[in-house]
């Protein structure tokens, strides 16, 4: 048996120089069976590939084609059409329609990573502390210095000695986040001075990935009535789970601010490594609307001085409260099989 080496690929397919290397392998040889290793191949679903575009000079990632949610494609970031894979073309019907045209993941687009953000070593000291891996502290990245603001001065520590500060790798990091609209409830006065709760269903069909330079961070359950309503008023209906955490690290000595290029190292921290399902808590056919007279008129919208008057209304009667929670707020979930 003899193992061809796997060829780079370029956006997606293999480059005309390895394809030809592949003809004249089998012109020479006439083998009787041609096989793939696919245990050398195999990618999970939603895994992030990273690599430089040596023609548009910019770093790019890729997920693999089986990312998905339930049955569901995954939209990527609109792409123009010349950077469009092949299929996402042929799914718009071959013609260019004038913008941008949004991929699917299961398309295989190269997706550009043009803003960061520097964690680590020349991070802004006045920016709130982000936890460096361990792989990057290995490779010489360092914690970032944070600015002493106490005595009424401000003053920068360094550590480690001069030799150490001039070996130090900096690092930028963006974030890959998946989203799902949902049905989301919307809180409302009425002409009587009641509170009605009101579905709003979502307007997007398919899930959707963003590659974001801000550190994604879960927004945590609300733990008091209070808290819950002033979530289901702000809710935008939309949940979101982290993808993955691509890591960009320079070479040693690299000075303060340096901008990214293909001499950087790529390091993915992946979060997800399976296909995902996503349901809420609520079945919309059985929605009804909610009413708690003898509120005051909010005209004008939501504020702390209303969600006090609605949180004392309906303390005072269970029954109401069960009820006003239960309709005010719709919580989505994601989970693995």
């Amino acid at each position: 048996m003899i193992s061809l080496p796997l060829p780079k690929l370029t956006r997606g397919r293999i480059p005309a120089e390895d394809g030809r290397r592949f003809v004249r392998f089998i012109r020479y040889w006439r083998p009787m069976e041609i096989g793939t290793d696919d245990d050398a191949g195999y990618r999970h679903p939603f895994e992030v590939l990273a690599r430089w575009d040596t023609g548009d000079k910019r770093w790019e990632i890729q997920h693999y084609q089986n990312s998905m949610v339930g049955p569901l494609d995954v939209e990527a970031p609109p792409l123009t059409w010349d950077a469009a894979p092949r299929e996402t073309r042929f799914r718009f019907g071959g013609k260019a329609p004038g913008g941008k045209v949004t991929p699917w993941l299961s398309e295989e687009p190269w997706l550009p990573v043009e803003d960061f953000r520097a964690v680590g070593t020349d991070a802004s000291p006045f920016a709130a502390g982000e936890e460096i891996p361990e792989t990057l502290l290995d490779l010489g990245v360092a914690e970032a210095s944070r600015a002493d603001t106490s005595g009424g001065t401000i003053s920068l520590p360094e550590s480690g000695t001069p030799a150490d500060r001039a070996r130090r790798r900096l690092a930028r990091a963006v974030d890959i986040v998946l989203h799902v609209e949902r049905e989301r409830v919307r809180l409302e006065a009425d002409d009587e001075g009641g509170v009605q709760v009101t579905l709003d269903l979502p307007t997007r069909e398919l899930p959707w990935i963003s590659v974001q330079p801000q550190r994604f961070e879960p927004t945590p359950a609300p733990d008091s009535i209070q808290a819950q309503i002033a979530a289901a008023v702000g809710d935008p209906g939309i949940d979101s789970l982290v993808v993955a955490r691509l890591y960009l690290v320079s070479a040693a000595g690299s000075a303060p601010g340096a901008p990214v290029d293909e001499t950087w190292i790529p390091i993915v921290d992946q979060k997800l490594y399976w296909n995902v399902e996503h349901a809420t808590n609520r079945d919309i056919n059985t929605f009804e609307k909610v009413a708690l007279p003898g509120l005051p008129a909010l005209a004008g919208g939501f504020g702390n001085s209303q969600i006090d008057a609605i949180t004392k209304e309906i303390e005072q009667n269970d029954a109401a409260a069960s009820a006003f929670l239960s309709e005010a707020r719709v919580v989505g979930r994601f989970w693995t099989v």
